[in-house]
């Protein structure tokens, strides 16, 4: 049940709040297809009262920046690398499941990044890192194709990162004219503060040069190309746009040529003007080698192994100088007249100076020995013992005979 009588539920105003750490801890060991299902359910539940699907849906991305970052720090093992750009697959394969045309979510999630900034920002942070690191993979096109036909919505620094990704995009496709017209749409509506010409222009090459090639041209798309090359030459007094990175001069040339050909008659100055108004960079601008982010992770047990081992330490001979304490100079619970004794006490060993033995065994906190009785003189000793009883002389008896007592005979023969 959503609602109690009209109020969100219990469990959205009570539960969720105080889970949502665990809760995000429990989404990470999930695989997308599950994730996407909790997650679905989630955003169903909370119905816009704490929106806890875009909490989610920010934190993802900002785990998988997280993930990119360390595959862009200190060299690591091959095995190691490969398992972090698999998460980064399984991240983007759950975020295109949110934002997919034919998920049930995306016109929520399109919103969500139309109406928070921080999912925005955070989006925006989280491309801009898949760019630097010359990052490809089939759900980045798909999601860039999402976002490039909603980008209207956007704030203005996301929409001039989709256009690069989506110039990306396109100067690597087989039909490169597909986002041509989304990304001439979207720059047409940015201000300059937000451009940055230098990035634009190294991704405007490889576009050009991909249109140089088709022989077959829809008016809408060359349509497009020039829309694009207009807006490029009207970035005044910002010249940068108008020198060109990334495209020869023959496949230059050959552009303007389909444009002439694609494009009514009425159009044909404005193409000759344009053609007047660039000029290439002759420099070579080669970009770094792309990688390719695996849809399928396969290790063997031994890999696996190696990547478990590779955090544990190795172990160090110590020093000559490092002083390794003597466990068996370790006193364990001494009694506390030693404890509070003045004489030096060296490992296992005392040394007792003068009187001072005396002295401990006189303390009233040592231990006495309770195992045997007190020691005391002999004479002490037979004072303890009972007195014998006497028996009365009968007179006339042999007894009598000797009132000295029994005589000592003398046994000699």
């Amino acid at each position: 049940m959503l609602y109690d009588e009209g109020e969100p539920s219990y469990w959205v105003t009570s539960v969720l709040p105080s889970v949502l750490d665990d809760l995000k801890a429990f989404l990470r060991l999930l695989g997308p297809e599950n994730k996407l299902h909790i997650v679905k359910r989630l955003i169903r539940l909370d119905d816009g009262v704490l929106d806890i699907g875009a909490w989610l849906l920010a934190e993802e991305l900002k785990e998988m920046t997280t993930t990119i970052m360390a595959l862009a720090g200190r060299s690591r093992k091959e095995n190691y690398q490969l398992v972090l750009r698999y998460r980064v697959t399984l991240s983007l394969q759950f975020v295109l499941g949110l934002l997919g045309v034919e998920s049930s979510s995306s016109k929520w999630a399109l919103d969500a990044i139309a109406s928070t900034s921080s999912l925005s920002a955070t989006l925006n942070e989280n491309l801009m890192a898949l760019l630097d690191g010359q990052y490809t993979s089939t759900y980045l096109d798909k999601l860039i194709e999402v976002l490039v036909t909603s980008a209207a919505s956007f704030e203005p620094e996301l929409q001039f990162t989709i256009s690069l990704a989506a110039l990306r995009v396109s100067g690597k496709a087989a039909q490169p004219y597909t986002l041509i017209g989304a990304i001439a749409k979207i720059v047409n509506g940015l201000t300059t503060n937000v451009i940055s010409p230098e990035p634009l222009r190294v991704e405007l090459g490889p576009v050009f040069s991909a249109l140089a090639v088709q022989q077959v041209l829809e008016p809408e798309t060359a349509q497009s190309a020039l829309s694009l090359l207009q807006w490029l030459a009207s970035q005044q007094p910002d010249t940068r746009l108008t020198v060109l990175c990334g495209v020869s001069p023959d496949s230059f040339s050959a552009l303007f040529s389909i444009l002439y050909v694609f494009l009514p008659t009425k159009d044909h100055d404005t193409i000759a003007t344009l053609e007047a108004t660039f000029t290439l960079d002759e420099n070579d601008h080669l970009p770094p080698p792309s990688i390719a982010l695996p849809d399928t992770l396969k290790l063997s047990i031994h890999d696996v192994d190696d990547l478990i081992r590779q955090e544990i330490p190795t172990p160090t001979t110590p020093s000559n100088g490092a002083k390794t304490p003597d466990i068996l100079g370790i006193i364990i619970s001494p009694p506390t007249a030693v404890l509070r004794s003045q004489v030096e006490t060296t490992g296992l060993t005392k040394t007792y100076m003068n009187n001072d033995f005396r002295d401990l065994r006189q303390t009233p906190s040592a231990r006495q020995n309770t195992s045997r009785l007190p020691s005391m003189h002999v004479d002490d000793f037979q004072g303890t013992l009972m007195p014998t009883a006497s028996v009365p002389m009968v007179p006339g008896s042999e007894m009598d005979m000797f009132p000295g007592g029994l005589p000592l005979f003398n046994m000699d023969l």
